[in-house]
């Protein structure tokens, strides 16, 4: 998959995660991917966090 990402110019994959999902964070972190920021998200009438996920490909 990122050989294809490669071939159509892409540089950096971003990904969100919810920050409670710590089996998630710890597979994307073992691929290399780092966390840059978080961010808030609505479900219904709770506030959750989302944390995002960077990955250089070249």
């Amino acid at each position: 998959m990122i050989s294809y990402v490669i071939s159509c110019g892409i540089k950096k994959l971003n990904l969100s995660v919810y920050s409670g999902n710590s089996k998630a964070k710890s597979f994307y972190e073992k691929q290399g991917f780092t966390l840059q920021k978080t961010c808030d998200f609505i479900m219904e009438t709770e506030i959750h966090e989302d944390h995002i996920y960077e990955l250089s490909v070249v």
